[in-house]
């Protein structure tokens, strides 16, 4: 497993330097404004389709340029129970098996929500999951108990979670990828640009940004540009800093 950094590690070049908004929201109202819309959107593999040009597209891409020493960095705010970095996690180890190497990656997981971090780190899901994960998956990467599916060790050992306000808190850096689905669709829309230049920060020069299909970069085209429209991934720009 790659070793595990902090979230103030060195900022990439040409990015916006973070800096936390008095202003925001306490961390209880923006827990509940997001928890309000959120729970409904939450599954494994949550849009088939994406997950396919992630592995087909988006990997590949990745690490055209990746140090092979290096792990895979990736972030998904606001994570609540887990599925969505699990899912990562999943099908990247499928992707780098495709090539019969050992590509380390390492997921960043957080959110506002105790009970959701404390329940994702366990792994321990519904038999419910398996109206979304593909059968053969299931034996691959979770152990079935009586009422239960638990992720196996091998990928909980790759993701990291942690509680986090994104828009109070130090960002990641240095990220090849960030899933930030469905995230900004519950929070008020003066608050998007704030997030938009965080996540901007956080990813390398060569980094990507995956965002929900009901989400839009039209107010930081700036910032991103298009790499999979349909999909919603997208590029990071490079911004040129003042002075």
């Amino acid at each position: 497993m790659a070793k595990r950094r902090s979230a103030s590690e060195t900022p990439v070049s040409q990015a916006k330097p973070f800096t936390p908004d008095e202003s925001a929201p306490k961390t209880s109202e923006l827990a509940e404004a997001i928890e309000q819309g959120k729970n409904d959107a939450i599954c494994f593999f949550r849009n088939p389709e994406a997950f396919t040009v992630l592995k087909e597209k988006i990997f590949p891409q990745i690490l055209k340029k990746h140090k092979s020493d290096e792990p895979v960095r990736v972030w998904t705010p606001g994570c609540s129970t887990g599925e969505e970095a699990y899912s990562i996690a999943i099908s990247f180890t499928e992707f780098a098996g495709e090539f019969g190497k050992h590509i380390p990656i390492q997921v960043f997981a957080t959110d506002l929500n105790d009970w959701g971090i404390e329940k994702a780190r366990l792994g321990k899901y519904s038999k419910e999951i398996a109206d979304t994960v593909f059968p053969e998956r299931l034996r691959r990467f979770f152990t079935e108990s009586e009422s239960a599916y638990i992720v196996k060790k091998p990928i909980r050992d790759m993701i990291v979670f942690a509680r986090q306000n994104i828009l109070i808190d130090p960002p990641f850096s240095r990220l090849d990828l960030i899933s930030c689905r469905d995230l900004l669709i519950h929070l008020k829309p003066v608050l998007h640009e704030q997030v938009f230049h965080t996540l901007h920060f956080s990813l390398k020069p060569t980094g990507v940004l995956w965002l929900g299909s009901s989400e839009t970069i039209k107010s930081v085209s700036h910032l991103f540009l298009p790499l999979d429209e349909k999909h919603q991934f997208y590029t990071k720009k490079p911004v040129d800093t003042p002075g």
